[in-house]
């Protein structure tokens, strides 16, 4: 994967009389949504391969646990 990126020219906040320097910086190619990041980051982690199994944290009503014990995990 290639990063593009910019040379830019930056001073000193703290000194104003010392010379700048050229640090780089990286362009953005674009936004991700939270979804869209989460996904990617679930298609490369092995971690998602070690669940076996779905607690959740709260009362479920009725249709939420007979889901529950219908669930299957497939990773795409």
């Amino acid at each position: 994967m290639s990063v593009k990126y910019n040379i830019v020219e930056l001073g000193n906040p703290t000194n104003r009389e010392a010379s700048k320097k050229f640090y780089a910086s990286i362009q953005s190619s674009g936004r991700l949504s939270l979804r869209q990041l989460a996904a990617i980051a679930a298609d490369r982690s092995t971690l998602a391969d070690q669940i076996s199994t779905v607690l959740p944290r709260f009362n479920p009503g009725k249709q939420f646990k007979c889901m529950l014990d219908n669930i299957e995990f497939n990773k795409n």
